[in-house]
C-alpha cells in the first residue's frame, strides 16, 4: 500500500481545472489499494466542494495547511485551534500596518471563515460577506490575508514571523498570506494518521508546488510539480509534470 498526499491549487489544481487524466490516474490508484489525501491551505467546505464537482473521494481531506482533518466520509478527526486573543492581536495588526498592502484579513473556523476587508478588488470569493467579528468570538482554526502586490507577499510574511515569533507561523503563499499555530504544518498533519491509522512513514508520498509544502515534501517521499519554483524543487526527490505522471510511476 502507498499513500500519496497531494496539495491542491497548482499542484492538482492547475489553470482553473483538474485534467480528466488526474481525475482517473487517481481512481486507479485507489482501486488498487492506495490511499490518497489532498493536503491544502484551503478550508474544509472548499475542498469538499471542489471534490464533489471533479468526483473525488480522498482518503483524508486535509485542509489549512495542516490544521484540520477530516475522513473519507468526511467526518472530522483532527482540529487545532488556537486561541482568540492572539487572532485578535493579528487582526488589530493587519488594521494598523498593513491595511494599505492588503485586500483583506480572514478568520477561519475549519469549515468556513469571515473578514475584513481594507481595500476592493480582491475577486477572492466575491460573495462571501461574512464578517471576521463573529468569527472571533469562537476557536479559530487558521488565518488569512491576500496581498494587494503578489511580490510584496514574501517581504510581508518575513515582517510577521518576526513580528510574531514563533506564535503563529505565516507562510507566503503569494498573494495569499497563510497563518497557521506554529506547531502544525502539512507535515504534522500526515504524521498524525502515522500515529493513528497505522500508515508506515516510507509509504508516504508527497507533491507540492509552493512553500507551504516544504515540510511534507522534506519529511517524506517529496516530489514536486515541474512548474514549481527551483526554490522549491531544491527539498523534493525530484519532479514531475503532473499529478497523473507521478501516480502511474508509483503503480509501476
Amino acid at each position: 500500500m502507498k499513500f500519496l498526499s497531494s496539495d491542491y491549487d497548482y499542484t492538482l489544481y492547475v489553470n482553473s481545472e483538474i485534467r480528466e487524466e488526474d481525475v482517473e490516474a487517481i481512481r486507479k490508484f485507489q482501486d488498487a489499494g492506495n490511499m490518497f489525501a489532498i493536503n491544502t491551505g484551503r478550508h474544509l467546505d472548499s475542498i469538499f466542494h471542489e471534490c464533489d464537482k471533479y468526483g473525488l473521494r480522498p482518503d483524508f481531506h486535509i485542509g489549512n495547511n495542516g490544521n484540520v482533518i477530516a475522513d473519507k466520509d468526511r467526518k472530522l478527526i483532527y482540529l487545532s485551534d488556537f486561541s482568540n486573543e492572539l487572532a485578535r492581536e493579528v487582526v488589530d495588526y493587519f488594521e494598523q500596518n498593513l491595511s494599505d498592502k492588503i485586500y483583506f484579513i480572514s478568520a477561519n473556523n475549519g469549515y468556513s471563515f469571515g473578514r475584513r476587508i481594507f481595500n476592493e478588488g480582491s475577486g477572492f470569493l466575491e460573495d462571501h460577506l461574512d464578517k471576521i467579528e463573529d468569527y472571533l468570538d469562537h476557536p479559530v482554526n487558521r488565518m488569512f490575508a491576500q496581498a494587494m502586490v503578489k511580490e510584496d507577499t514574501k517581504e510581508i510574511t518575513d515582517l510577521l514571523n518576526e513580528y510574531f515569533d514563533g506564535r503563529l507561523t505565516f507562510y507566503n503563499n503569494d498573494p495569499y498570506i497563510d497563518i497557521v499555530e506554529h506547531i502544525n504544518d502539512k507535515a504534522t498533519a500526515l504524521k498524525f494518521l502515522v500515529e493513528n491509522y497505522n500508515i508506515p512513514e516510507e509509504d508516504i508520498y508527497t507533491i507540492g508546488d509552493n512553500f507551504n509544502d516544504v515540510t511534507m515534501i522534506e519529511n517524506f517521499n517529496g516530489y514536486v510539480v515541474s512548474h514549481a519554483s527551483e526554490f522549491i524543487k531544491k527539498h523534493a526527490k525530484g519532479e514531475f509534470e503532473t499529478v497523473a505522471d507521478m501516480i502511474n510511476t508509483l503503480l509501476k
